[in-house]
Formats: C-alpha cells, structure tokens, sequence
C-alpha cells in the first residue's frame, strides 16, 4: 500500500524544527525524500509512516514530549490536496472535499465523516489493525489526533477544540491518555473499541476560512482530477475498494453492499465499473486476504491459524487462493528473499 510522500516530508521538517536528527531513521532515504518529484513519484510505502511513527514514539517517554514534535506541521504538508482544503469556502466544506480526494492523500487512509443531529463525527482510521504486533498502536492512534487537530487549526487560524474524543481502545490503555487528552483540549475523552472520532459542533466548523481563493479553487479542481488519474491511473476504483476492506478487517467477511455504500453508490453501478476495469469485487477480496496472508506469515502464524482468520473453511482453500494470486503456494514464499518478497508485495499492491 502506498501513500503520498508528502506526509512523511512533514514529519520530517517538524523533527527537523525540534532540533532531532533524522539521519537515525536509517529506513528512510532523506535525501532522496527531499528530492524533487515528478508527480508519478509522490508516492512511497505506507509501511513507512507506520514505522516513523512507532520509531518516534519509541524515544520518548510522555505524550509531552511526543505530541510538540507535530507541532509545526501544516496542512500543506498534505500536498496538493492541503492546497485544495485552503482554497474552499468554509472548513465544514473542506472535510467532504477530504473524503472526495481522499486518495491524493492516499489510498492508505480512509475518511469517515457523518453528521449526527447538531455535531459533526470525523475520524480518520489506518489499516493499522492488521499490523497491531508489529507497531505501537497507541503511536498511530495518538498521532491521527495530533495530524487532525492540524488540520483544523491550520484551516481555521485559531484553535477549534472538540467537544468529545473517542480514543482508540488499546489493551494496554494508560490513565495517561485520557488525562494527557483532556488537559490539553479541555473535553470530555473516552475509550472506544473502533477507531478515534472527534465531536465537533456544526457551528465550529461552518465559518469561512480566513484565506480563502475561489479562483484558487477553480483553477485547483481540474488539476486535482488530473492528479488523480496520473497517480492511479484506471485503478482508482479498485484502491479504494482495497482501502475499504484492509479498514474494516475486523469486519471479515463484508460484501460488496458494505463497500459500495461506503463509495455513496449503487451494488450495480460499482459492479459495472469494476467490470470496466476488467475485475470484480470477488477478485479484489481475494487479492486482500492474500496480502493480509502474506503479512500474517511474516509475524509468523501458521497457514491453519491465518485461513480461519480470513474466513476460510480449510486450509487447503486459502493455500489454493493464495497461489491463484501470486503463482506460489505459501510455504515457499517463507522461503524468498527479502527483495523477491517486497516485489511481490509492490505488485499485490499496485
């Protein structure tokens, strides 16, 4: 799975105001992150921002000392898509824009965004769950909150606190959240078993933004669909799919109703899209539990353990589906290279 390069660009410079070194996170090629790109090559692996965050976390430890190192991002940090935020009417618009453009920011994240009498829940959730044993989860969730407080306070040129936060439910939840939270946004905090949602009243996010540009707008639309197109190319459709199901993965099995509701459109009219593009939902899913299969086997589960996982009734079944996707039974992918790995994994997920 990918993601625009620009996020991770921005953690970097806020490290890099905080006086870190950012030469430690031997992973990541700085100079070539800093580079300049053609628009086909903004993005990189989303493994990436996971490992940065759970690395940055690991060094310090309070959300005291964590949350200041985020302090000098910006919305723009979030490309051409932070551009586009700048440029509509009022902030309550812009959060539908996110989920419009959400995959210029990357077919990564998912936006969730739902009105609720007077208040507006926003979330914004990783396919992290799938990785929980690989990476600090409490990291991850803690950051989404920190990025989107960003946003909206970038958006707004002052400080739109919540009305309530829903904390990712983690077993090892601290008393030190919900205080930290708390204090520092002045609201009421509680632990949920989903994924973070901030309350925010209507009337907090229905003002114009200061710096608004309707020619900015108009001139940004166009090039944003063009984007688009060049960074997905006719597989727009089915990395959103792909970003459904990896978010919603302990919702095992969902059907192609659950998704196409998600995408705000009919079963019928998503199955002759993806007929046009020459696949089909069934194929997708498969492709997906083969990519959750791949990640199960690198953290070690057994083929028994990881087919009643996926839904399978036998293991020969998910063997069998595994090597129609990737032409290679399971037990000798354990035997690859790393690199014959990551090729495969690059091609699951393109």
């Amino acid at each position: 799975m990918k993601i625009n390069i620009s996020i991770i660009k921005g953690i970097l410079k806020s490290l890099l105001n905080n006086n870190i070194d950012i030469q430690k996170y031997s992973f990541l090629d700085t100079d070539d992150l800093f580079a300049p790109k053609k628009n086909n090559e903004q993005l990189i692996d989303g493994h990436m921002l996971l490992q940065l965050i759970t690395d940055i976390r690991s060094e310090y430890d309070s959300l005291e000392e964590y949350y200041p190192l985020f302090k000098d991002m910006h919305v723009l940090d979030m490309g051409l898509l932070g551009h586009y935020l700048l440029s509509c009417k009022n902030i309550f618009t812009s959060y539908e824009k996110l989920i419009e453009y959400q995959l210029l920011f990357s077919n990564f994240v998912e936006f969730k965004y739902k009105r609720a009498d007077q208040d507006i829940l926003w979330s914004v959730q990783m396919p992290y769950q799938i990785y929980r044993e690989k990476y600090d989860m409490e990291s991850l969730s803690d950051f989404e909150l920190f990025f989107r407080f960003k946003i909206v306070e970038t958006l707004s040129t002052t400080k739109v606190l919540p009305k309530k936060i829903e904390l990712f439910y983690n077993k090892n939840n601290s008393k030190e959240r919900i205080d930290f939270f708390s204090d520092t946004f002045g609201c009421e905090v509680v632990y949920t078993k989903s994924h973070n949602i901030l309350h925010y009243g209507i009337s907090d996010l229905n003002q114009d933004i200061h710096y608004q540009n309707y020619n900015l707008y108009v001139n940004l639309k166009p090039l944003m669909n063009k984007s688009m197109k060049e960074l997905y190319s006719e597989k727009t459709y089915k990395n959103t799919i792909k970003s459904i199901l990896l978010n919603n993965v302990d919702l095992f099995p969902l059907s192609i109703l659950f998704v196409a509701n998600k995408m705000h459109m009919s079963t019928r009219k998503l199955q002759t899209i993806l007929n046009r593009e020459e696949t089909s939902f069934s194929q997708i899913v498969n492709e997906v539990k083969v990519i959750l299969g791949i990640e199960y086997l690198k953290s070690g589960k057994n083929i028994k353990e990881i087919s009643a996982r996926l839904g399978y009734k036998e293991q020969g079944s998910f063997t069998r589906q595994f090597k129609q996707v990737t032409n290679i039974n399971p037990v000798d992918f354990m035997g690859l290279t790393a690199e014959e790995k990551s090729r495969l994994i690059s091609k699951l997920s393109a």
